[in-house]
Parts: C-alpha cells; structure tokens; sequence
C-alpha cells in the first residue's frame, strides 16, 4: 500500500486512503482465491461489499441456521412469554436468564407453556436437576446465546469439546458454518463505514471523497480529519483480521496476546459455561438442604 504522507492535508489524506484500503481487500481477495497474488489479474477483481471475501477456512465461523430464531425466541426473547412466571417479579431479560439466575420448575408455569418447555428439554437446550426439578441452561443453550449476543463464534478459539458442541448444533439446523473472512456483523459495519453497496444510510467514507460527495471550504477541517482517523481505522481492523488469517493458515506472523475482534476472546464462552454451571449447582444444593 501507498499510504499518505504525514505534510499532506487532510483531504488529501481522505481521498488517498480509501483506494489503499480497497487494494489491501483486493489483493486479500485474489489471495484467498488462488494462493497468490497475480498482478496481471489484479486489473480484473472486483469488490463491493465485505461479506464476499471468503477466509482461507470453510468453517471460519458459526454463525444462525434456519431453525436459529425459532428457538432463540424461547430463549432469548423478551416477547417470549415463558420469561414471566405467576406471582414473581423476575426482572429478567428472557427465559434464559431466568433460569441462570432463579430458582424456576414446570410447576412455575400456566399448563400451555408445558409443550414449549418439554421440547426445549428434549433439544438439550434446558435441562432439569433430577432432585428439584430447577431448570437451568445446557451447553448448547449458551452456545445459541454467545451467537444470539455477538452474532457468530469464531472456531479457531474453540476447544474440541466446543467443536464437537457446535457440530451437534449444525446438525440440528440451530448453526451454520461460515467461511467468510468477516463475521456477518463485522462485515455489515465495514459495509456501513466504508461504501454506498449495502446501506443508503451508510456513511460511505470511501465514496465521499472518491466521487466530490460535497464543495470543500478548507481541506484540513476537523470534520475532515475525524473522517481520515476514521477510515485509518478500518485499514486497521482489516489488517489485523488478515493478518490472522494468513497467521492461522501459515503458522508464522501471530501477534501476541492481542484479542481482535470479541469473537476471538475464547475465555468469554468458557466463563459463560462456567458461571451457569456454578449457578445451577447453588440452586440445586439450596433447594436439597
């Protein structure tokens, strides 16, 4: 990349980076593609959106299948009704914090929730103490929230344990794998910041200099200059999420103890198993004593 100097004006800057950033993403792109980047091929690639660049791995991500919603709701929904309960005040968010943080039976429940329960049992996504009946969260249960949450889990910070979790999940059409370069909410805020392709909203930071978006009165205005930082930004994110992927796929270049985006953070999932389960056994106990 051929990135602006330090004297030139913020203008100046503005309209020189957003190319640099779009040659970065092609070169990846070709890269990704064909094992090499080909100069006499470059001329030919094209880009619009973030969501098109594939990593050098089929199974990047897991991110919703076609069943996801439908069991979300139950779960992580606050419209979802289970998560009110007769005569209590939870101040829950949704079922599934109800039964992470209270002590919550069949019993609790008017009889036409009792279908929706029991099915949600027989998916493993809600287990019962054989002793009191308290409901809690399974694995998979916190699997479909750390998606719900964050939109995607990134595999390549996941045990075998986990893997084989998610595994049973795709199975069971509540995941899918990704083999993109960017999870799908990444690869929508990039979309949002950088052009016009996806959102008519957007801010299209690229474009707004690229194709004279408005007169400019002084080329170095503070409106001007906080549109550079923010485009050098993205070069940053993108930089970093390549440079993972060609660490990963070569074994050479790791940063270390560097977390690029949350979904690389692999002690959030295992903290979140973690406090679940440590929730349940309280509950489980108290009630037996």
């Amino acid at each position: 990349m051929a990135l602006p100097s330090s004297g030139a004006s913020w203008l100046d800057k503005c309209k020189s980076i957003g190319p640099e950033i779009e040659r970065a993403v092609k070169s990846y792109s070709i890269y990704s593609r064909i094992g090499k980047i080909d100069g006499d091929y470059f001329p030919y690639e094209s880009f619009k959106t973030f969501g098109t660049l594939n990593a050098l791995s089929e199974k990047k991500y897991a991110i919703d299948g076609a069943c996801f919603n439908r069991w979300g709701f139950y779960l992580f929904s606050d419209q979802c009704m289970p998560t009110y309960r007769r005569g209590h005040n939870d101040h829950v968010r949704c079922f599934f914090d109800l039964i992470s943080n209270a002590m919550v039976t069949f019993d609790d429940f008017d009889a036409v929730y009792a279908e929706v329960l029991q099915q949600l049992v027989d998916r493993q996504l809600v287990s019962a103490c054989e002793e009191t009946g308290a409901l809690s969260p399974t694995p998979r249960s916190i699997c479909l929230k750390a998606v719900w949450d964050n939109g995607a889990i990134a595999l390549g910070g996941c045990g075998d344990g986990d893997l084989a979790l998610i595994d049973g999940l795709v199975s069971d059409e509540m995941l899918s794998y990704s083999g993109k370069l960017f999870a799908p909410d990444e690869a929508a805020y990039l979309d949002y910041m950088f052009n016009d392709a996806s959102f008519p909203n957007s801010q299209g930071l690229r474009n707004r200099y690229d194709h004279a978006h408005s007169p400019i009165a002084d080329p170095d205005a503070v409106n001007i200059r906080s549109d550079y930082y923010r485009m050098l930004t993205l070069l940053v994110a993108i930089t970093l999420k390549i440079n993972d992927e060609l660490s990963a796929a070569t074994g050479r270049g790791y940063l270390e103890n560097f977390v690029d985006w949350p979904y690389y953070d692999q002690s959030v999932f295992e903290l979140a198993k973690s406090l679940i389960g440590k929730k349940h056994e309280t509950v489980c106990d108290a009630e037996s004593e």
